[in-house]
């Protein structure tokens, strides 16, 4: 299994951000987890479908989600929003990490939870949270953005969003069911960093997009250069749009192109 399950908007105004994807989406806030405030961070989780988008703000200063708001953020003074990070479910983490290695990657840190939801490091490689959740955060400047790969158990449970989402009669389709893929704006050669991934996640490059990796739900992580010194990482979002009408259009949101693209299935 590959696919994005969680995208991270770093913002300056928590509750601005909060609601403008909720209004974006028709959706609400189903989790706040108190694991991020020891991070100095304050969140909330968003459900898309059965995928979710997280905001991040800063609640103490020196954070990496606050420095990285200043380089890169967009929007009104004290209103500055960003593409922040890029969350991947798999079920290998220990190939994944042997692969992601392999190909020049340097971990940051190994997230994890165990039974309880309680915070649990994954710290030895094959000690899995089982039940609970194993996750590796990758270095940036090694593959073009933040990302996490984290394998759950059991895989139908998604933990970073609490576990009140799965039974929540609210509705949470009413714009979009999920994510179709990412674009990522790298410094260097696109196409080199789509290889890179394409064997750190063991998945193929699409076969007319040299610079895309096909993930294992059919999922799409693009790759291409930087427009400008204010992109990096995260810049683009296609959502598999709930409603035939709304497919593409195009909105921008919290610092992020948002695109809503047909339902498909897997293709290269």
């Amino acid at each position: 299994m590959s696919s994005i399950r969680q995208l991270v908007i770093a913002s300056r105004d928590y509750n601005g951000a909060v609601s403008e994807i909720c209004a974006a989406f028709g959706s609400f806030v189903t989790f706040v987890d108190p694991e991020l405030n020891s991070l100095g961070l304050r969140n909330a989780l968003i459900p898309i479908g059965d995928s979710f988008f997280e905001v991040v703000s800063p609640i103490i200063e020196g954070t990496t989600a606050e420095r990285y708001i200043n380089k890169f953020g967009e929007g009104q003074v004290g209103r500055e929003a960003t593409g922040y990070m890029i969350e991947m479910q798999v079920s290998d983490i220990v190939d994944v990490e042997k692969r992601m290695t392999n190909v020049g990657a340097r971990i940051l840190m190994r997230p994890g939870r165990d039974a309880e939801d309680k915070s649990k490091p994954y710290e030895v490689t094959g000690d899995l949270n089982v039940p609970g959740l194993s996750g590796i955060h990758w270095h940036p400047k090694d593959i073009g953005v933040i990302m996490e790969t984290a394998e759950h158990h059991p895989p139908e449970d998604w933990l970073y969003a609490g576990r009140a989402w799965k039974t929540d009669i609210r509705e949470r389709m009413k714009v979009g069911l999920g994510f179709a893929g990412v674009t990522v704006a790298v410094n260097g050669d696109p196409i080199e960093m789509a290889m890179k991934w394409s064997r750190g996640l063991g998945r193929p490059i699409a076969s007319s997009e040299p610079s895309t990796v096909i993930l294992e739900d059919g999922g799409r992580v693009k790759f291409r250069r930087r427009r400008n010194e204010k992109e990096d990482g995260l810049v683009e979002v296609d959502v598999y749009s709930a409603n035939s009408k709304e497919t593409g259009r195009e909105f921008r949101m919290c610092g992020i192109l948002v695109r809503l693209v047909p339902k498909m299935g897997p293709s290269l």
